[in-house]
């Protein structure tokens, strides 16, 4: 049975009670790695997110180096600081969450509203000034089997992130795509090992 629970969108869900636990413990890991934007990065901010089909982590291209609209990347977990997320719960859409950087904590993962584009990287608060919220982010779940996998969510379209075709090599890149339950949309926070 595959289910979709998401903040503030209707969901099917395949089984209330292990979502409800899933939830729970979201709740829990961003409360602990919340900062402000803009300030001082816990050292929490340094967690990986693994996928759970290549076992590779998210990574910002151009070798690290930090800048607006560089691409988002998956490449072997090898502890890089530009590997690191950290959760800033969004203060106007409750459920809602920024993922910055752990390199530099004024940048936030981004996608394009009403594309499967490829991810970047660019500063929080991005295009805000118009209305946009192409920087806000949910976890949700699908079952498969019974079994809960966690699932990250854009808000302006409800797409997960995904990596296209499946691909599991270093420098696959990583977008947006129609939540499926699809394997290349397993992600986790603080890797799954």
């Amino acid at each position: 049975m595959l289910g979709i629970g998401r903040p503030g969108k209707p969901g099917r869900l395949g089984n209330p009670g292990r979502a409800v636990a899933l939830a729970a413990a979201t709740v829990a890991l961003a409360a602990a790695t919340t900062v402000g934007l803009g300030g001082t990065a816990s050292a929490d901010a340094g967690s990986i997110l693994q996928n759970g089909w290549s076992g590779k982590c998210m990574a910002v291209g151009n070798w690290g180096n930090i800048s607006n609209g560089v691409p988002i990347l998956e490449y072997g977990c090898i502890g890089a600081a530009d590997q690191g997320w950290g959760v800033s719960n969004s203060g106007s859409h409750p459920g809602w969450f920024y993922l910055y950087n752990g390199k530099d904590n004024n940048y936030c993962l981004t996608y394009t509203p009403g594309t499967t584009n490829q991810l970047t990287l660019n500063w929080c608060g991005y295009q805000g000034n118009n209305g946009s919220q192409s920087q806000l982010w949910a976890t949700g779940t699908y079952w498969v089997n019974g079994q809960a996998y966690p699932e990250y969510i854009d808000y302006a379209n409800g797409y997960c992130v995904s990596v296209p075709g499946n691909d599991q090599k270093d420098l696959a890149p990583i977008n947006v795509w129609p939540c499926g339950g699809y394997l290349d949309q397993r992600w986790y926070l603080g890797g799954y090992n």
